[in-house]
């Protein structure tokens, strides 16, 4: 009967051949299934360098980043949402004015836009958390 040999980290390791019932020494750690064990996890999908502005925006309502009210303001007239306008006012008129005006005409939404990278540090979201956000959006 075919057998999977389980190594600590909970992957196959290998698969032998042993009669039904038996046993094998292994090290330890390690563990033996007659069972065949789950498929390993796929790896994450990659992160989009950019996606479409109502993909972003909806990935904000998800997030609870934003009302649908503001949402719609921002896809219809090209309005920032709150919590964006917020860090967009802390800005020097000059990096406000050009903050607002690229927003407005944005139809992609790049992962490394300065506005972009700054709203997501004001969220708590590290790298890897702003990927997964990338995703989340790319994916609605």
């Amino acid at each position: 009967m075919r057998a999977w040999v389980i190594a600590p980290d909970g992957l196959v390791e290998n698969t032998v051949m042993l009669p039904e019932g038996s046993t094998m020494g292994l090290p330890q750690g390690y563990a033996l299934t007659f069972t065949e064990p789950p498929a390993p996890p796929a790896p994450p999908l990659p992160v989009p360098s950019s996606v479409r502005l109502l993909r972003f925006l909806a990935g904000l309502g998800a997030y609870g980043f934003a009302t649908p009210e503001e949402l719609l303001a921002a896809a219809k007239f090209g309005d920032l949402p709150f919590q964006i306008e917020e860090l967009v006012n802390q800005l020097p008129a000059e990096l406000a004015f050009k903050a607002r005006l690229d927003f407005a005409g944005m139809v992609d939404v790049d992962r490394d836009n300065p506005l972009i990278v700054m709203f997501a540090a004001s969220k708590g979201l590290d790298e890897a958390a702003t990927d997964e956000f990338f995703r989340v959006c790319d994916s609605l």
